[in-house]
């Protein structure tokens, strides 16, 4: 597992380089006020970039293109067809992440739906130090009259698992993975149950996203 530290002060961080640049957009109209927030938003971006740096040293990576990994959402899962398929890669302050998502319906339950999406977060580090999966560095196992959350492993990854429940066993579940520390994958459903998601889950190539992280 990576090294996690400074996680608070990267979080931190990156509100800030976020906070300026929205400032940055508005202003009084004074020449001035833009240069000010400019250079506070240069200094921003490169706390950002040098935290980064300390946590995952020479590791960071160049994320994969997207389209590979539309490529592994398939055009079904538990019979549910794909109806919505996208992909993006998009950056700031040096860090540039791959997206890829698909949204699966059922035809005959209703809005039954679940959304898969697929983070390569390879030029961010620490994911837990972005708040993207700070699950990763604890334990979670509780229970309410309506659901629960906790912490666990799907095929030798990590793996975080929510539901709320509706009606009985559906609801909203959610199933987060993290694959070779660096692929976040989020199985989102609604009026589902939690079986729907984890079947889901199966029919995804896990191998072979591993594969891409190994060029």
């Amino acid at each position: 597992m990576a090294d996690y530290s400074g996680a608070a002060s990267v979080r931190a961080t990156i509100c800030a380089v976020l906070a300026m640049g929205l400032s940055g957009c508005g202003g009084d109209g004074s020449d001035d006020a833009g240069i000010d927030d400019m250079s506070d938003f240069a200094r921003a971006a490169q706390e950002l970039s040098d935290a980064a740096e300390r946590m995952t040293g020479d590791e960071r990576v160049d994320p994969v293109d997207f389209r590979e990994l539309k490529d592994l959402l398939p055009e079904e899962v538990i019979g549910w067809q794909r109806i919505e398929h996208e992909g993006q890669r998009a950056g700031a302050a040096g860090f540039t992440v791959s997206t890829a998502s698909a949204l699966y319906q059922a035809e005959e339950e209703g809005y039954a739906t679940i959304d898969i999406e697929i983070t390569d977060t390879g030029g961010l580090g620490g994911l837990a130090g972005m708040g993207m999966a700070a699950w990763l560095s604890m334990e979670v196992d509780r229970e309410t009259d309506n659901g629960y959350e906790r912490t666990t492993e799907y095929e030798g990854h990590p793996a975080f698992q929510t539901f709320q429940a509706r009606d009985g066993e559906i609801g909203s579940a959610e199933l987060n993975l993290v694959v070779e520390e660096r692929f976040i994958v989020q199985l989102r459903g609604s009026d589902v149950s939690m079986e729907d998601v984890m079947s889901a889950a199966e029919e995804l190539d896990l191998d072979g996203l591993a594969d891409l992280a190994k060029g």
